[in-house]
């Protein structure tokens, strides 16, 4: 006898545990049974039963009784205890309001409080609000701090004398507590019981055991214990959805989940859907993939993809998450109209509410900056730094854009726009208005562009731009053919084609594609009056890739011009003239020339002063530049240096201001038979131009001449006075 009292001992641990695990049997307080309504005229007719599940006696001082209502953020006293007052083991504590006067087992306590429809009542240690709740129970609609998990639905005003109970109810007590309120009631008829009512179960006291060693005989194994049924987490919480996203909702919803506990939760085989509040999972449900897991601590975005349930976006609806078998696990109401872009998120106090601030993968936002240092310089930070423009099979919804925030403040993409077009036009109707993520320092941000939405080209040139809420220029990549399956990423300062990397560092097994080598190589500023040749600004291709211009720029001090839709191959020149660019460039004073690429980074630019007339700028082979009277657009440059022309001497009309002064009027006339001396002396004619070719030979026949003249002048106006006299 004694063997098999001991076998049994043996044993009843192993079924203890069993039944442990199976029922989560809680060790404190529980609310046990709640009654909102006696029907028509008694609607309060409540009352709130307590048990104790533990082996021990347990003392209610100290501790109160509250209820919030359906969205309530404060508690309201139904009963405090400031004296003693115990709730024996696996015994029963009744508190009811006190107009009901006829109900089945006398209240060990009465209060004028009193529940009803969507509300939610907790037992708390300490004072309002702040006091540690050590069980609370919601029903209906209700929305606030006491919902453990999700609140038992079925329970509304017009459920006269019926209960929730919490399980297993009956004989067997009220112990079972998941931390999930719809799991852990059921509705029933009301029986309240008090602390008059005897223990249940009951409780019994074992006989001691007899210390005498056993025989080494071993004991049989039990068998065919049935096996405990699978555990899943209770610390999962809905922490936000999306029901209304901006344009088609499907495809576009989220929904975000936030993992409360120290461990990793796998997630394989969780439910979603939003069909009604009966245990019924509805036919477009979605099932969470296997291998998902959330880390501890941490958020997980869910996507609804096409084919799944779509929230409502008027008349409400209820968000529901089933565990993998199927039970229901929690579930968040909403009654409103679900505005453009709003999520529903929990706040700090346990409540639902809307948010104009999505923060997908991060914690709520209710106010806008909430996060310190979202400066406009910390803006400048956030670099597209890959992008997905052709994906294997369908493009649509599988495209992407992956920014990085550079800088060391945390940025927040509320409202920015990621779209496609030329710099310089205006913001497409169907750019994607980012749903709200917070970049940290170093970190990525993948943007998945939505169905519906803009489509990056597979063929020909695309320029990507990012804008911020305010729709200016934040980032923009350019690039040519696409790869199926590539993604376009920046490595090691060149953007290549490789494997894809969402969320990752880039990696490339290509040689990385060197920066483009574009140079101004002449400028023609100004033309002669009688030439034939305008203006214009000449470009060369040094390297060994042909550029597309896209999105580039010319520009001197007051003028800019924008390429599209040009390439330029290489060793090829572009020749841009001022009646295409409208640039018309400075003849006097100083004037400077840029060329800019995409990212507005100066690629070349040049200086000058006064220009000379019908000569270009050119560059040479040394790298500098120099003008020369020999034009060379779309050719290899050629530098001819302008011939110096010498100034011819001027023939005056007077010959007698030509003499030189050495040469003197006749002195007045002398007596009859005398002549007047005349003195003369060679003129001395500086030649400040060397006297060589043709041209000085005729310099010197002219002066002749002129000399000659000269000196016939002379000389016939002496012979006149001779013949007067």
């Amino acid at each position: 006898m004694k063997k098999i009292f001991v076998l049994v001992l043996m044993i009843a641990p192993a079924w203890f545990l069993f039944f442990h695990i199976a029922h989560a049997q809680s060790d404190h307080l529980v609310i046990s049974q709640v009654q909102i309504t006696g029907g028509a005229g008694l609607t309060t007719n409540d009352f709130v039963e307590i048990y104790n599940p533990t082996s021990a006696d347990i003392d209610l001082k100290g501790m109160r009784l509250v209820k919030r209502t359906k969205t309530g953020t404060s508690d309201t006293l139904l009963k405090s205890w400031t004296d003693s007052a115990i709730v024996h083991a696996h015994g029963f504590y009744l508190w009811a309001n006190s107009s009901f006067t006829d109900i089945e087992a006398v209240p060990d306590v009465t209060t004028s409080g009193s529940i009803a429809d969507d509300n939610a009542v907790a037992i708390r240690n300490g004072p309002n609000d702040t006091g540690a709740i050590i069980d609370s129970v919601a029903w209906g609609m209700a929305n606030n701090v006491f919902v453990e998990a999700a609140t038992f639905a079925d329970l509304a005003s017009t459920d006269a004398n019926k209960s929730m109970e919490r399980l297993p109810g009956g004989d067997e007590g009220s112990g079972t507590d998941t931390n999930n309120n719809s799991l852990d009631f059921l509705k029933t008829d009301s029986h309240p019981r008090n602390s008059q009512t005897p223990a249940t179960p009951a409780v019994e006291v074992l006989p001691p055991v007899d210390p005498t060693p056993l025989p080494d005989e071993a004991p049989p194994a039990p068998e065919n214990l049935p096996p405990p049924p699978p555990m899943y987490s209770s610390d999962i919480l809905i922490s936000e959805f999306l029901p209304n996203p901006d344009g088609p909702d499907v495809g576009k919803e989220w929904i975000e989940l936030y993992n409360n506990s120290s461990a990793d939760v796998d997630l394989s085989g969780w439910i979603f859907d939003d069909e009604s509040t009966s245990g019924t999972i509805g036919a477009s449900a979605y099932t969470v993939p296997d291998a998902t897991a959330i880390k501890a601590q941490g958020y997980l975005v869910i996507d609804l993809p096409d084919g799944a349930f779509v929230l409502n976006n008027t008349g409400g609806d209820t968000l529901r998450l089933f565990w993998p078998d199927q039970s229901l696990f929690k579930q968040v109401n909403y009654s409103d109209t679900a505005k453009i872009d709003q999520a529903y998120a929990v706040n700090q106090q346990g409540v639902y509410a809307w948010t104009e601030f999505p923060t997908p993968g991060a914690a709520n936002q209710f106010v806008a900056n909430i996060e310190t240092g979202l400066t406009a310089v910390a803006q400048t930070s956030i670099r597209i730094n890959e992008i997905f423009p052709n994906p294997a099979g369908t493009d649509s919804g599988a495209e992407w854009v992956e920014v990085l925030n550079t800088g060391s403040e945390p940025v927040y993409l509320h409202n920015w726009v990621v779209d496609d077009g030329q710099l310089a036009s205006p913001i497409g109707s169907s750019a994607y208005k980012i749903q709200s993520p917070v970049v940290n320092p170093g970190s990525l941000a993948v943007l998945v562009i939505p169905s519906g939405k803009f489509a990056m080209n597979n063929s020909g040139s695309e320029t990507i731009r990012l804008f911020n809420e305010n729709n200016i220029l934040i980032d923009s990549v350019t690039y040519g053919e696409v790869q199926e399956g590539m993604s376009y990423a920046l490595v090691s300062g060149n953007w290549v084609w490789g494997q894809p990397t969402p969320n990752a560092v880039n990696v490339t097994t290509e040689t990385p594609t060197p920066e483009p080598r574009l140079v101004i190589s002449e400028l023609f500023p100004e033309p002669a009056r009688t030439s034939s040749q305008e203006e214009f600004i000449e470009i060369k291709n040094l390297g060994d890739k042909a550029v597309d211009l896209e999105g580039w720029q010319l520009a001197d001090l007051s003028t800019q011009y924008t390429f599209h839709g040009r390439t330029i191959e290489p060793g090829e020149f572009l020749v841009l003239k001022k009646s295409e660019s409208n640039i018309s460039l400075n003849n006097s004073g100083k004037e400077q020339v840029e060329l800019t690429d995409p990212k507005q980074i100066v690629v070349s630019s040049i200086e000058y002063e006064d220009a000379p007339t019908n000569q270009s700028y050119n560059l040479t082979d040394s790298g500098t530049y120099a003008w020369s009277s020999k034009l060379t657009p779309g050719q290899a440059n050629q530098i001819k240096a302008a011939v110096a022309t010498a100034s011819k001497p001027t023939v005056k009309k007077s010959v007698a201001e030509s003499l030189p002064s050495e040469v003197s009027e006749p002195a007045p006339a002398a007596p009859t038979g005398q002549v007047s001396a005349v003195s003369f002396s060679p003129a001395v004619l500086p030649l400040t131009t060397p006297v060589s070719s043709n041209s000085g030979l005729w310099w010197i026949l002219a002066t002749s001449f002129a000399l000659n003249m000269g000196f016939c002048y002379i000389l016939i106006r002496f012979m006149l006075r001779k013949m007067r006299s």
